[in-house]
């Protein structure tokens, strides 16, 4: 995933479009053999999160973003991305819906 990163960051400043970087995991040959793995392992309940459903997450996070916050959700540094699989959070509300939402339309 540092490769794709990489590759996004053209002026290296560590800071690359999140749509962008996300869309080129999912294409990447290798990456996308991932998807469906456990990338997160949730100690307290015993689940796994996948690669998938984290970068989904990722995505969903800037379009419920507050209007006038979601300038600032358009961009994703690298520390803010490893953040999601060293200190993952559960999601709000709000992603939780807009996910489920998502998952119903692709039925």
């Amino acid at each position: 995933m540092k490769k794709v990163f990489d590759i996004l960051d053209k002026y290296e400043d560590l800071v690359v479009p999140r749509k962008a970087l996300i869309v080129n995991i999912e294409k990447d040959p290798q990456l996308s053999k991932l998807l469906f793995r456990p990338a997160i392992c949730m100690k307290e309940v015993g689940r796994y999160i996948s690669l998938g459903r984290v970068l989904n997450q990722i995505l969903i996070e800037e379009e419920v973003a507050p209007h006038e916050y979601r300038g600032g959700k358009e961009y994703i540094s690298l520390q803010q991305f490893l953040r999601y699989f060293t200190k993952y959070e559960i999601p709000s509300k709000k992603v939780l819906k807009k996910e489920a939402s998502r998952l119903e339309d692709e039925m």
